[in-house]
């Protein structure tokens, strides 16, 4: 898993990379990679018996964990 983590977050860079090496703005990339990481989290979920509701509960966890800052991070 932490091998898949890391070529994620390199094809990350490289997006990220090249757009500002174009003069374009990254907010796009950052919107659409949000997006495309929350569906298959969602398709992760719920191929694992978990449901749309108990999806979204551990959604707002993380999110919580993220605005105050995990003791991991």
């Amino acid at each position: 898993m932490l091998e898949f983590k890391l070529a994620i977050a390199a094809m990350v860079d490289i997006l990220i990379r090249d757009a500002v090496a174009q003069g374009k703005s990254t907010d796009s990339i950052l919107r659409r990679i949000g997006a495309e990481s929350l569906e298959l989290a969602a398709r992760i979920h719920t191929q694992h018996g978990g449901c749309d509701h108990s999806f979204l509960g551990m959604a707002q966890d993380l999110l919580v964990v993220v605005r105050t800052g995990a003791i991991e991070q």
